[in-house]
């Protein structure tokens, strides 16, 4: 049995950029059959080290990129204002 872990959909939500991401893993048997299909959902916020989350959920290197890249949305501004509102609620 084999295992791949696909980037099936990635959203940036306003106004802090939080970014979620949902995955497929996909096992499938010696004859490359599809034999599982499970969902995984992450999400990452503008304060997060991303590195982690994205080890854990065992991505391509393709796919990483594509995260990495959304994270470009993340300026200092989104930093302090997603801070200060989680300051505010807690």
């Amino acid at each position: 049995m084999t295992t791949e872990n696909k980037l099936n959909n990635i959203k940036i939500n306003e106004p802090y950029k939080i970014i979620t991401v949902a995955c497929d893993v996909i096992t499938k048997d010696d004859g490359g059959v599809i034999t599982k299909v499970e969902r995984l959902r992450e999400t990452f916020c503008p304060t997060d080290v991303i590195t982690n989350k994205l080890n854990a959920l065992n991505l391509s290197d393709d796919d990483k990129k594509v995260i990495t890249d959304a994270t470009s949305n993340w300026t200092d501004e989104i930093k302090t204002a997603y801070t200060t509102y989680m300051d505010k609620i807690e």
